[in-house]
Order: structure tokens, then C-alpha cells, then sequence
């Protein structure tokens, strides 16, 4: 009788020491899924909060070549724009350069060098009356990548050239791409759709291709999991995936 008494308690000590372990585990795994969800989350805002940033800086240059245009068509006595003038704006300008391409494609410099421009997006796009903004990889003025805010200039309605303010893109963005995450510094990329880097929060910059960058971050990271002994992982990716155009070429 005592035996089966014994019996009975190691048993009900056995289902209950089993369920604080499943409650237990119950427990640990809520609260790593709602971690990881939170990080997630806190993540996301960060990188939604910073491209606001951009996105706002670039509007505002954008619509600050436009003001330049504008007054300066309606200085025009005829239409010409002459180096004098493009050094007296950009004098008084925010921009690094501004360059004025006329309506042959040729683009003139303050200083008065010359380049062709007739293939390029923003003289093409610029001459149908658009405004916005263009990326020059391959400037002939400067040996770093421009960022460049272009838009018409009219002479009595009618559109004469384009007129383009430039920053060079490093030191522009680096400042406003500075992040930290849980107190450590990151690494923020701007990069064009098809995953070429624009310009980066690192002191020293890098060139070339994200996709690439990326595959090899996520190599470094198998490799850390590994040392670690590490069986089974996940690394997440939030908006700015989901939001990238090229993200099935990522995926």
C-alpha cells in the first residue's frame, strides 16, 4: 500500500514537473517570438524613419533647382545661358556644381569645360519638360558619383536647356544614412533598383553592386552561426526588402 501511495506521488510529480517544463517552454518561446518581433519592428521604423529623411532632403533640392530655373529664365534678356551666369548661381547656391546642358546636349561647366550630354536620362527627360533626379556614375567633370536634381530652363515658354544642380553623393548622404542599432553603429546603403551602391553611412564608402555585398554579409553570418554551433537560425528582412524592386533577383 505504501508502494503504490509512493507510487502514485513520484507520478503525480512526474505530470507536473512536465508541465512546468512545457508551460516553461511555453513561456521562453512566446517571449523569444515576441523579441524577435519587437527588434523586428524597431528595425523597420529606424530604416522607414531614415529613408524619410532622404526622401525629404531630396524633394527639397529638388524644388530648390527648379526655384534657380525659374528665376533665371525670367532673367533672361535672350536665350543664352553664359558661363557668367552659371558661376554668379553657383556662388550663391547650396549645390557642389551646377551645370547647365543646352539644347544641343552639350554640357557647360562654370568653369567652362564642356561634355557631351545628348544620351543622358536627365538632358533627354529635362528637354520633355520633366524634373527630377538622375545618379552620374561616370562624370565628366568629377571623379565621384554625382547626385544630380535636374530640370528645364524656359525662355518665353520655351524650353532652352537643362539645368542640373549636383552634390557629390558620399559626402552628401553619408551624414544623413548614419544609424545605430541597440547602441551599434550600422551600415546603411543607398543603392539604385538595380542594387548599385549610391553612397553609404561608412566613412569609407563602397562601390559597386549590393546584391553582391549582400550574399556575402549572409555568408559571414552562416559562418559566425557555425562557430557558435549554432543548428538552426534566421535572419529577417523587413520593409526595405519587401519595398526593393529587384527583391525576387535578392530573394
Amino acid at each position: 500500500m505504501k508502494k503504490r501511495k509512493y507510487l502514485q506521488k513520484a507520478m503525480y510529480v512526474a505530470v507536473l514537473l512536465t508541465a512546468v517544463l512545457i508551460l516553461f517552454h511555453w513561456y521562453t518561446s512566446e517571449n523569444r517570438w515576441r523579441m524577435v518581433e519587437r527588434n523586428k519592428n524597431y528595425a523597420s521604423d529606424s530604416a522607414r524613419q531614415a529613408a524619410g529623411r532622404v526622401d525629404e532632403e531630396l524633394n527639397n533640392a529638388r524644388n530648390l533647382i527648379r526655384a534657380y530655373a525659374y528665376f533665371l529664365g525670367q532673367d533672361l534678356e535672350e536665350p543664352k545661358i553664359t558661363l557668367k551666369m552659371l558661376e554668379e548661381i553657383e556662388k550663391n547656391s547650396i549645390f557642389d556644381a551646377l551645370v547647365f546642358t543646352d539644347k544641343n546636349g552639350v554640357n557647360h561647366n562654370s568653369d567652362g569645360r564642356t561634355s557631351d550630354a545628348s544620351g543622358k536620362d536627365y538632358y533627354i527627360k529635362g528637354m520633355r519638360g520633366d524634373s527630377g533626379i538622375s545618379a552620374v556614375f561616370d562624370s565628366a567633370f568629377y571623379d565621384e558619383t554625382m547626385l544630380c536634381f535636374y530640370t528645364p530652363v524656359r525662355f518665353h515658354r520655351k524650353t532652352i536647356g537643362v539645368l542640373r544642380g549636383a552634390y557629390l553623393a558620399e559626402e552628401y548622404l553619408k551624414d544623413m544614412l548614419a544609424a545605430t542599432y541597440f547602441g551599434e553603429r550600422a551600415s546603411v546603403y543607398l543603392c539604385m533598383p538595380d542594387g548599385k551602391i549610391l553612397a553609404s553611412s561608412e566613412a569609407r564608402g563602397k562601390e559597386g553592386d549590393l546584391v553582391e555585398e549582400l550574399c556575402q554579409v549572409l555568408k559571414d553570418f552562416s559562418v559566425i552561426m557555425k562557430s557558435y554551433r549554432v543548428s538552426a537560425y534566421t535572419a529577417y528582412a523587413t520593409s526595405a526588402m519587401r519595398e526593393a524592386k529587384n527583391n525576387p533577383i535578392i530573394l
